[in-house]
């Protein structure tokens, strides 16, 4: 205990006071974290990110790498105020990636301002990004590629099968690459691992992207495998496999003898010298302007602070006299008689203003179309969009539109740019306008030209 509560670990406390510091500030931003990243199967691995984090911070203190700047860094201060400028702007705007990979900046950014910049600094501070939920952009991406792998492999079976999307069809049924079959969590195992592996042991670059690229394909190779053997297994036994219903743990056993192929390539990678301790003592005194002035500008960009006026009031949910849109997070519903057609309609109003950052009408999970309708005809006019829906011998026509103030569109990227282009305005007038109404047959010729 005497040991680690010695100056040379001075360092270490004063980086996790910093890290701590950045958290508590941003508790918004963290309930994001928390839904999308911990509690989200995708990203199981997120409770070891930290765990593995604090030890290498731990370690580099250990070795003396962790270093107090004497002298005050100019260039350091206007990246931290790049970061913070940018997390206030992906804050009001609501943008999730923005604001995620603006609080690693923020981060990274404040700990070069307190401390000399070094590997053993940046490189723990950025695996802090296997944290953020920002990974599933790569999914269509990665559906696709296994598609056409998924294809290719079938080419040289005597299977006759049919493709077309995410869609493979076979005599025996249909097999659809869904998300969960894109081989995202492969792909962010491997790149988690690989890129700590080569941290840790290999100094060669020429090594390091020769392990790094053989990681990545493996992750998607087995992957692929993994596809293929499910449709072959489908296919063979009729679909009656237990592997149908539940292959969850299927693509873990394939991995896992190739996870046992990378570390012995890495082995034959990895440097043989081991890395040397500089245990030399280093000055501990901390540069009081660049600490007072990374925590003014820390705390001033807070995520809890530019979140703190907006409150949740008056909650209410849709009556069961109609269908309704599925919205996660809002603040307040309206719900009125649609005017003209009060006695087959409704319009509900979902307002935006509380203090959740998925508390937004363009929330990626929303459900617009109400469930089991399926769309008959469909129209974008700019300022809305147009549906007819059907189900069963009823027809019923819907229109909606996103709102903040006097703008109105209909697509969500053109919302999302309006909130950016007006982020110092109250969003307290975003909503999501939804009108449904019954029209028995004869939704066709009610649909409006213009808005």
């Amino acid at each position: 205990m005497e040991a680690i509560l010695n100056r040379q670990y001075r360092p270490l406390y004063l980086l996790l006071g910093l890290i701590v510091l950045i958290a508590a500030v941003n508790v918004p931003i963290l309930k994001t974290l928390w839904r999308h990243s911990f509690d989200d199967g995708t990203y199981s691995h997120a409770y070891l990110i930290p765990v593995i984090c604090g030890y290498l911070f731990y370690d580099a203190a250990k070795q003396g790498k962790l270093e107090l700047r004497e002298r005050f860094s100019l260039l350091s201060l206007f990246v931290l105020l790049g970061s913070c400028a940018l997390l206030i702007l992906t804050v009001r705007a609501q943008i999730s990636l923005g604001y995620w990979f603006s609080l690693l900046l923020v981060t990274a950014s404040a700990s070069m301002m307190v401390f000399n910049t070094r590997i053993a600094l940046l490189f723990p501070t950025a695996y802090l990004i296997f944290l953020m939920p920002m990974w599933g952009a790569l999914t269509g991406i990665l559906q696709d590629m296994s598609v056409a792998a998924a294809t290719f492999m079938l080419q040289f079976t005597n299977i006759p099968f049919y493709v077309e999307q995410q869609f493979i069809s076979l005599p025996a049924g249909t097999f659809e690459v869904a998300n969960g079959c894109s081989g995202l969590r492969y792909l962010l195992v491997s790149l988690a691992i690989s890129s700590l592996y080569i941290y840790l042991y290999i100094r060669n670059w020429r090594s390091g992207a020769i392990f790094f690229g053989f990681a990545i394909f493996g992750a998607l190779f087995t992957n692929w495998i993994r596809i293929v053997s499910l449709i072959l297994i489908g296919q063979y036994t009729n679909m009656e496999s237990e592997l149908m219903t539940d292959h969850n743990n299927f693509g873990w056993y394939l991995y896992i003898p190739f996870m046992f192929a990378l570390f012995y390539l890495g082995n034959k990678l990895a440097d043989d010298n081991e890395k040397s301790a500089d245990n030399s003592a280093s000055d501990t005194s901390v540069n009081k302007v660049s600490a007072i002035l990374t925590a003014f500008l820390v705390v001033s960009s807070s995520s809890t602070l530019l979140m703190s006026g907006r409150d949740t009031v008056d909650i209410a949910t849709a009556s069961d006299q109609y269908p309704s849109a599925d919205i996660k997070f809002y603040s307040r519903l309206q719900q009125l008689p649609l005017s003209g057609f009060e006695q087959v309609g409704v319009e509900q109003i979902y307002q935006f203003f509380c203090d959740d950052l998925d508390c937004k009408p363009s929330y990626y999970d929303n459900e617009v179309l109400p469930t089991g309708w399926y769309v008959v005809q469909f129209r974008d006019h700019g300022k809305s969009v147009e549906y007819i829906l059907q189900r069963g011998r009823k027809q019923a026509h819907l229109q909606l539109w996103y709102q903040r103030n006097d703008f109105r569109t209909s697509n969500v990227r053109k919302f999302k740019l309006m909130r950016i282009k007006s982020m110092l305005e109250s969003s307290a007038d975003d909503r999501l306008v939804w009108q449904f109404r019954y029209c028995d047959m004869q939704c066709e010729p009610l649909l409006a030209n213009e808005n």
